[in-house]
């Protein structure tokens, strides 16, 4: 946790590097879901769906033919955490989100 808030703090003191702030972002919100700590990991998620929006986050390392890809990584992974929380019905919404996303590209 200790690195990847790190990378946070550095990026956030460069200009221009949204796309790898956003990635931070997911990132942290992993690590905190790994902790069991969902509520967190919701937190860093949102961030980093802002982000991925505003960027247009249109390359991923596993995933290149899904034009949104950083979109859809950001609402499967804010799915799985409400999930974990047992609120299923929001995690059923970005889920369907990511689905709609995938579909389109």
């Amino acid at each position: 946790m200790r690195f990847a808030n790190l990378g946070v703090s550095i990026l956030r003191k460069e200009v221009g590097n949204r796309a790898g702030k956003g990635q931070a972002y997911e990132y942290l919100g992993i690590a905190f879901w790994e902790q069991g700590d969902f509520s967190k990991a919701i937190v860093y998620h949102a961030q980093h769906l802002a982000i991925a929006q505003e960027v247009g986050n249109r390359w991923r390392r596993w995933c290149c033919c899904v034009t949104r890809a950083g979109e859809a990584e950001a609402y499967t992974n804010l799915g799985n955490a409400f999930q974990s929380l047992g609120n299923y019905a929001k995690a059923i919404k970005y889920h369907g989100q990511c689905l709609a996303i995938t579909k389109v590209s």
